[in-house]
C-alpha cells in the first residue's frame, strides 16, 4: 500500500501536539484524575489520529465511521473513573483503523504487532507517568512516539515502494552535472 506523507515524521508532531494541548488545557480547566474530560480526550486523539492514518494509506474517510462510533459510544456509557474500561476500546479502535482499514497486514503479525504496539505503548504510558499535568501529557508523548514505530515495523509496504524516489534537489544536480558535461 502506498503512504502519502511521512508517516513517521508526522506521529511524532501529532505525539507532540497531543501533549502540549492536553498539558494546557489541564491547566485551563481544573481537570481532576480519572475525569470523563481523558475519556473524551482519549476519543478525539484517536479519531485525529485515525483521520491520519487514512489519510497516509489513500483510503475513503468514511471507513473511519465505525471505528470510532463504537469508540466514542464506550466513552458515552463509561461511568466516571473507568479510564480502564474506555481505554483498550480506544487501543482496539486505533488497532482496528491501522491495520485492518488502512494497512492490512497478515493475520497473526498484524495482531502481534498492535499488541506490542498498542498495549506495550498504553503500559509503558501509564507506568512511566504520574497523574500530573506534566505527567498524563507525558504519557501521550510516549503512546504516540512508541506507535510511531509501526511503520518501520510492519510489512505493509512493497519492497518496491521502499524505495523512495530521488529528491527534487538531487535531480536539479543530476541536470546541473549533465548541462555541464555536455
Amino acid at each position: 500500500m502506498k503512504l502519502n506523507g511521512a508517516p513517521v515524521r508526522s506521529t511524532i508532531i501529532y505525539a507532540a501536539m497531543g501533549a502540549v494541548c492536553l498539558f494546557t488545557l489541564s491547566f485551563a480547566y481544573p481537570i481532576t484524575p480519572y475525569s470523563k474530560f481523558y475519556h473524551f480526550y482519549g476519543w478525539v486523539m484517536t479519531a485525529g489520529y485515525g483521520y491520519l492514518l487514512v489519510k497516509w494509506s489513500g483510503n475513503k474517510l468514511g471507513q473511519l465511521f465505525l471505528p470510532l462510533l463504537t469508540s466514542f459510544l464506550a466513552t458515552l456509557v463509561t461511568p466516571w473513573g473507568g479510564l480502564l474500561l474506555v481505554l483498550p476500546i480506544h487501543l482496539l479502535a486505533l488497532s482496528w483503523i491501522r491495520s485492518s482499514i488502512c494497512f492490512p497486514n497478515h493475520l497473526l503479525r498484524g495482531v502481534i504487532l498492535e499488541i506490542v504496539l498498542c498495549f506495550g505503548a498504553a503500559t509503558a504510558a501509564t507506568t512511566l507517568t504520574s497523574h500530573t499535568p506534566g505527567g498524563t501529557a507525558l504519557a501521550v508523548w510516549i503512546f504516540f512516539l512508541i506507535q510511531a514505530l509501526y511503520f518501520p515495523l510492519s510489512s505493509s509496504r512493497n519492497k518496491e515502494e521502499k524505495v523512495f524516489s530521488p529528491d527534487i534537489f538531487e535531480k536539479a544536480g543530476r541536470q546541473v552535472e549533465r548541462i555541464l558535461a555536455s
